[in-house]
């Protein structure tokens, strides 16, 4: 099963393309930006739009900036208002990368419709709070009333948002997955102590799902973590 995490700000400027990328980077995260969704919506109706616009393949489209300011088609962006049609392409879009069984780091989810459909499919729901460097646009506040599952805080070094995304997917990844993930990165301290903070809240501590000889292993690795810090 897919993990989706879904980030939201009131703002621009405050860290949720620093955090998609950091995930797609380090975790392999397919990224799925509603904006592309909107560029590929405006693009149908568009002539002369790059033929990647319309590519119902891709759930990101790298936006040509030039050739969007010189053709006119960021003033199209703005003018077009079919917000439930983007939803519905993008519903799409995002059932079929699921179904690919693929983790999915969704960018900038904005309205009420797109924040159901993502609730709806399990998503994680994550707000970031930032510094709101570019301001905020009426279209951030659609969402100031729902509920997250999770709040973030981007107001220190790089470093230290780094540290609350790990936190952030360990928490999220099944317990088989981070099992893995601790026992190809076992200099990764916080990937352990995610994983034996999850352990020790279970009554049966035994390793389930995970294949014998990498339960050994496992149990060797936490027994040394442990005695590491004693």
């Amino acid at each position: 099963m897919s993990i989706i995490l879904s980030f939201t700000s009131f703002g621009s400027g405050t860290g949720k393309d620093t955090a998609i990328d950091y995930i797609v980077g380090k975790y392999g995260f397919v990224r799925f930006a509603w904006a592309s969704i909107l560029r590929r919506a405006v693009a149908k109706g568009f002539s002369g739009a790059p033929e990647y616009y319309t590519d119902e393949a891709l759930t990101y489209i790298e936006p040509d900036k030039d050739w969007e300011a010189e053709s006119g088609f960021t003033q199209a962006l703005i003018d077009y208002h079919d917000h439930e049609g983007v939803t519905q392409l993008g519903a799409i879009a995002l059932t079929q990368l699921s179904q690919r069984d693929v983790n999915i780091a969704v960018l900038a989810t904005r309205l009420v419709s797109q924040y159901d459909l993502a609730k709806a499919m399990g998503a994680k729901m994550v707000l970031i709070h930032g510094n709101h460097r570019r301001g905020i646009k009426e279209l951030d506040q659609c969402l100031v009333n729902k509920p997250f599952d999770v709040e973030l805080h981007n107001i220190g070094t790089v470093e230290e948002f780094y540290k609350q995304l790990d936190k952030l997917v360990f928490a999220t990844m099944p317990k088989s997955e981070l099992k893995r993930y601790v026992l190809e990165h076992r200099h990764d301290n916080e990937a352990f102590y995610a994983l034996a903070d999850r352990i020790d809240a279970e009554q049966d501590r035994k390793f389930y799902t995970i294949e014998d000889a990498e339960a050994g292993m496992l149990e060797k690795l936490i027994e040394a973590k442990r005695q590491q810090s004693s």
